[in-house]
């Protein structure tokens, strides 16, 4: 296989993560399945890395990446590596750091492979899944998606619900935020007057859609990329044709009509309106728990945590398995949520550079800085210093994106891990390739194919070495799967004891206290292994330990199911009061949710049989 059919695939792997991501990203489902689209977004980036290392062993070429981001980019993976010697739970490091290694790969690989022609028809690809999705959010926010309803059989209605293909609002607000910045100027490089008609059809579903997520955060950081946009524009039409000025005031004028529809949905609109109104008088008052959406404890939390290493961090990955400890040890005796707060499931400290500093210390923080504040200088160099115009107008709406990602990692910015693959680093990884100029690899690459004839290389090479990397991949990628098998067979066994009258429950119930075990080692933020390992401790009448894995469960999970159990260990241990605040809390979730009414209605009996 040629290095040019390498390339090619590669492409189109790369063309199938883009168009495919909205279905990637969406939290809606169980979490075996939310794993499997996990995985299937690691399956793309892996199958391009390795075609990517066959080329670079056919042409004995080299990554080339330039040395002011290469060389901040080896150490923040290698400090990241060192990290884990002090990890509270190195599998999951290690899991963590696959990842990062693969995904820097990625960026890699990319960054030496995307053409100008490949960017431009990413951003095409990547604004029809975006369309669709915003126009899907919209038929959401009023109610009429006949997928998602509500116990009761009626439809879902409102901010909550409107995520589109994403599923989650905060989520689905930072994807259109990002695919509308990349499709700003590509009104200008497109020549064909359909893909221009589909450019503005596309951004302003994209605009409308963003704007029924109602998402703050996204909405701030793109109005801030907006005006980036706007400044680098002018820098640069400034020197340019008497049409494409012409046109740039055109975009303007399209600008400043979205900018007034925007407002004037914003006052038509009373819950937005009401949003703003409330947010504002919360920014008067000083009230930060409301201007964070209740994650004030989580920063909070979190900032604690960075103090306790400032230099080294609590080691990679350790905020996800580390923030239920340092909430205890920081808040003894708040050990649950109430409703509304988001600090009863943080799966991330809700600002990416804390969270960095919290993990990886001083040293990590600075290096990750050092890596965007490279991507920013080879945008500066790639608008400053080419010579095509197309190239540069394109720069601009790259580095408008990568600026919405920036701006939203203070506040709030869903990145999991498939979102890396397009939101991080095919932007990144663009904006490096047009500003490096490196685009003379290409030309050369073609006459050495000339020179080598149709050399190509063994057919099991290529295979073999995709192989080792997958194996090794793999490896760590099913690890969460195996840890669902052991679940579910723990649960089996529990449910056994449940439903049967069975002799002798403790063999059924220590053997699913092992497997539990081992299943917390592996995925130790699955709230089912936590609600499972406390009703086999219930059954064994050992309160206490129950108490403990039902508080996590809780923090994980804060469901009626759960509170409810909290509240029937509570009423083993004869602590009615806390076991009535349980059943409460539960009723507070779901005031119909009838195992929580029966267990309150016999605390109440039993206090009124105590009674002389």
């Amino acid at each position: 296989m040629t290095p040019s059919a390498l390339r090619k695939y590669e492409r189109y792997l790369l063309y199938t993560l883009v168009v495919f991501l909205p279905v990637i990203i969406t939290p809606t489902g169980r979490d075996v399945f939310r794993l499997g689209k996990e995985v299937f977004a690691q399956i793309l980036a892996l199958a391009i890395v390795c075609l990517a290392g066959v080329e670079l062993w056919q042409t004995r070429g080299a990554p080339r990446l330039p040395r002011v981001l290469f060389f901040p980019l080896s150490a923040f993976c290698l400090w990241s590596a060192i990290s884990i010697f002090w990890a509270d739970l190195r599998p999951l490091a290690l899991y963590a750091l696959f990842n990062l290694i693969l995904f820097t790969l990625l960026a890699l690989a990319l960054a030496r492979a995307l053409e100008p022609r490949d960017i431009r028809l990413i951003v095409l690809i990547n604004l029809a899944p975006a369309s669709f999705t915003a126009i899907y959010t919209v038929i959401q926010y009023f109610g009429r998606d006949p997928l998602l309803i509500t116990p009761q059989g009626t439809p879902l209605a409102g901010r909550l619900n409107a995520g589109g293909l994403v599923g989650d609002v905060n989520s689905a607000g930072c994807y259109l935020a990002i695919s509308l910045a990349l499709a700003a100027n590509s009104f200008f490089i497109e020549n064909s007057i359909l893909k221009r008609m589909f450019v503005l059809t596309g951004c302003a579903a994209t605009l409308v859609g963003l704007l029924f997520t109602q998402t703050l955060t996204a909405i701030g950081a793109l109005a801030i990329a907006v005006l980036v946009l706007i400044a680098l524009n002018t820098y640069l039409f400034s020197v340019a044709g008497g049409a494409m000025k012409r046109m740039w005031l055109v975009l303007v004028c399209l600008l400043v009509v979205a900018a007034a529809s925007g407002a004037a949905f914003v006052f038509k609109s009373g819950k937005f309106r009401e949003r703003i109104v409330t947010r504002y008088q919360d920014f008067r008052r000083g009230n930060w728990s409301r201007l964070t959406s209740y994650r004030a404890p989580t920063l909070a939390i979190t900032w604690q945590m960075a103090m306790e290493r400032p230099a080294t961090g609590h080691g990679l990955h350790s905020f996800q398995t580390g923030f239920f400890d340092a909430k205890l040890r920081y808040r003894p005796g708040q050990l649950i949520g109430m409703p509304g707060s988001i600090e009863s499931t943080p799966r991330q400290a809700h600002n990416e550079y804390l969270q960095v500093w919290a993990e990886l210390g001083a040293a990590g923080l600075i290096l990750l800085l050092a890596i965007l504040g490279g991507v920013l200088y080879f945008g500066y160099r790639g608008i400053a210093f080419s010579g095509n115009f197309e190239d540069r107008c394109l720069m601009v709406s790259l580095l408008s994106a990568f600026g919405v990602v920036l701006v939203s990692s203070l506040g709030f910015f869903p990145g999991h891990l498939a979102l890396t693959g397009i939101w991080i680093v095919v932007v990144a990884a663009s904006i490096v390739s047009l500003g490096a100029a490196s685009t003379t690899f290409f030309q050369n690459l073609g006459k050495q194919e000339q020179q080598a004839g149709t050399t190509t290389l063994r057919i099991w090479m290529p295979v073999a070495g995709a192989l080792t990397v997958a194996i090794a991949g793999g490896f760590l990628l099913v690890s969460p799967l195996i840890s669902n098998e052991r679940v579910n067979e723990a649960t089996a066994l529990i449910e056994r004891v449940m439903r049967t009258d069975v002799a002798n429950v403790q063999p059924y119930l220590e053997r699913s206290l092992t497997l539990l075990a081992y299943a917390r080692q592996e995925n130790p933020l699955d709230a089912q292994i936590y609600q499972s390992a406390g009703t086999a401790h219930w059954f064994l009448e050992q309160f206490e330990d129950a108490l403990k894995d039902f508080s996590y469960a809780a923090l994980l999970d804060p469901t009626p199911e759960a509170f409810t159990n909290l509240g029937e260990t509570y009423r083993g241990m004869g602590k009615l009061d806390m076991a009535e605040k349980s059943y409460d809390t539960a009723l507070l979730y779901n005031p119909d949710f009838e195992k929580a009414r029966n267990a309150k209605a016999l605390v109440e009996k039993m206090r009124a049989e105590k009674k002389p």
